[in-house]
């Protein structure tokens, strides 16, 4: 394989790391089924790819060395003439910081908000956080604004997704299919599959939408709230 004496001659790479290249070059070309639909990939085909790898439990440390061999492995192919553009140019790496809990607890959840400097920006929850700060962050937010949304739709479908709860978080934000494919850098038809796959996870019925399914969740969280209001009678 030319790519491989490429890697191993030309960009001097270790053993480990040639073998970490190809196998992620393997993992796309599983994915698009042969070496001419490889070949002519476009930016939004590699968004979806990393939107399926992230599916599977691929986290974002592991993707932006994906994205590291596929911009490699394109540079080559445009570099050698097989193709005339690359792809990868604008293939943008995900943010990696600490990782969250999956839920906040109380007394995390009271610390953030006792700390008078950040409650005001903690308590301010837009779409366009996901793109400025990354997901964390978005997470964090939207945990102190409904913080018994995503318990309650991990208690309805288990095997849920990082990528299907991100999908969940935007539609109670009131984002379309096109806002969302924007915020979460995947191609349209990659959020039609996401919306289709957890539709299938929690079994929703022809004649119900994904909205008035989460719309559910949200109004459950709203009645739990009045009732933690509610004075207690003897």
């Amino acid at each position: 394989m030319r790519y491989r004496i490429y890697l191993q001659l030309e960009k001097s790479l270790q053993p480990n790391t040639v073998e970490a290249y190809i196998g992620d070059v393997n993992k796309l070309l599983a994915f698009f089924g042969d070496v001419d639909r490889m070949l002519a990939v476009t930016l939004d085909d590699l968004r979806e790819f990393l939107s399926a790898m992230a599916d599977v439990g691929v986290n974002a440390r592991s993707q932006a060395r994906i994205i590291s061999s596929l911009r490699s492995f394109y540079g080559f192919l445009k570099l050698d003439g097989y193709i005339g553009s690359d792809p990868t140019a604008q293939l943008r790496s995900p943010k990696i910081g600490m990782r969250l809990p999956d839920v906040l607890t109380l007394q995390e959840i009271d610390d953030i908000m006792n700390d008078k400097d950040n409650r005001q920006e903690l308590e301010t929850l837009t779409p366009s956080i996901l793109l400025k700060n990354g997901e964390p962050k978005f997470r964090q937010r939207f945990e102190l604004l409904y913080p018994l949304f995503l318990p309650r739709l991990r208690e309805r479908v288990p095997a849920i997704t990082r990528r299907e709860e991100l999908l969940s978080m935007l539609i109670v934000l009131k984002q379309d299919n096109k806002e969302i494919a924007e915020l979460m850098a995947i191609a349209p038809r990659s959020v039609l599959m996401l919306r289709h796959r957890l539709r299938q996870k929690i079994g929703i019925s022809t004649d119900n939408s994904l909205e008035n399914y989460i719309e559910e969740i949200l109004e459950f969280e709203n009645k739990s709230d009045k009732g933690a209001d509610s004075p207690v009678q003897d």
